[in-house]
């Protein structure tokens, strides 16, 4: 989600004086986390982490340090590894 979505959402509910429980959790808390690894995530990434997060949760466990670690390890995961070949596809061939 993004932070014009939140605050849209917010503005739907029609008592601002009601109380609820809502926890952010900002791109500085996946870069940190991912520093603890020793890795540094591009802003795709960190995208791709938020949004695994958000809509991967289990709600029985929360997002946790430990969630958010899963999550970057998925990411990192899918990056190529070192010596690998890309492969690129860019449509069929036309002759």
């Amino acid at each position: 989600m993004i932070i014009r979505d939140l605050i849209v959402k917010l503005q739907a509910y029609v008592d601002l004086d009601e109380k609820i429980c809502a926890l952010l959790w900002h791109r500085e808390d996946i870069e940190c986390e991912a520093e603890t690894k020793d890795e540094t995530l591009t802003d795709i990434e960190v995208g791709e982490v938020l949004e695994r997060m958000e809509h991967n949760h289990d709600a029985t466990i929360g997002v946790n340090w430990d969630v958010i670690s899963y999550h970057i390890d998925e990411v990192l995961e899918k990056r190529p590894k070192v010596g690998e070949q890309m492969e690129f596809d860019f449509g069929e061939e036309t002759t």
